[in-house]
């Protein structure tokens, strides 16, 4: 696909061209872990109840590993793959941007709380719900590779049960590491979505939440919506959703150098501000 207008491809070229240090510094500062001291190391040490660690740390610095992983791709696909030449496959850059838009709303969301209380608080209900996660996945294959694949006599109820037992053992610690906290557990255990982060870190009606609603539509294909990017922009001398990657890539840019910040500052322990 080429652009003819070169402002156009100029701002997309400007906005991408930030990516690979952006993904560096994301990558640094997770392979850097938490300092001694600094917001997050407390946080992780709070969290651990008796020699039982809820891996907050952990979880963060992974979803800012894989937010770099995302800008890594794009810049891939974007720049590297016809070197002199953008290269814009919408049907895979829609998905990768809004990857990139939920990973950098995660660490927003999880680190902006000045009140320890409310982080620890967001940070479990993530950690709880990925557990449910992995029970109920592990539950729906265990029913339908026993009706779809030859298995050995018993083994899909034996893994039901486990993976049942795990979930209530998982309930248990969560509940016993909430009141050890003085946290509310029913806070703790409800339902997070990528919604539920979004309007935490920019509110209902922000433009980034705007943007991932469109994002996700458009990843999980919107024959309208791609229909009306198609159409053709005299103004601009290009197609609509050349137009609006712009706008996409700039927020995507903009919530993961929010995010970037907000980790640098977590992860850095006393005095590293005037160091």
């Amino acid at each position: 696909m080429s652009i003819s207008r070169p402002s156009i491809a100029e701002s997309i070229e400007h906005h991408t061209g930030t990516w690979p240090a952006l993904a560096g510094r994301l990558e640094e500062l997770a392979a850097k872990g938490a300092e001694s001291g600094s917001q997050l190391d407390l946080d992780n040490r709070a969290a651990a109840v008796g020699t039982s660690s809820k891996a907050i740390a952990a979880y963060i610095l992974n979803r800012a590993s894989n937010a770099a992983r995302f800008v890594r791709e794009l810049h891939r696909m974007v720049i590297e793959q016809e070197p002199g030449r953008l290269s814009l496959n919408y049907t895979a850059l829609h998905p990768l941007l809004r990857g990139a838009l939920e990973d950098g709303t995660a660490l927003i969301a999880l680190l902006k709380p000045a009140e320890q209380s409310e982080r620890l608080t967001r940070a479990l209900r993530s950690l709880f719900a990925d557990g449910n996660y992995l029970v109920g996945n592990h539950l729906l294959l265990a029913q339908a590779l026993s009706s779809e694949v030859e298995m050995p006599a018993g083994l899909a109820e034996a893994v039901s049960t486990h993976m049942s037992e795990e979930q209530d053992a998982m309930v248990e610690e969560f509940k016993a590491t909430a009141a050890a906290l003085a946290l509310n557990y029913t806070l703790i255990a409800r339902s997070v979505s990528n919604k539920t982060l979004l309007t935490e870190a920019f509110g209902p009606d922000s433009q980034t939440y705007a943007i991932w609603k469109v994002l996700s539509d458009l990843s999980h294909f919107s024959f309208a919506m791609n229909k009306h990017l198609s159409s053709y922009q005299a103004d601009h001398d290009t197609t609509l959703e050349n137009v609006v990657l712009v706008v996409f890539i700039s927020e995507v840019n903009k919530t993961l150098f929010t995010a970037a910040n907000l980790l640098e500052a977590a992860v850095s322990g006393p005095g590293a501000a005037e160091a």
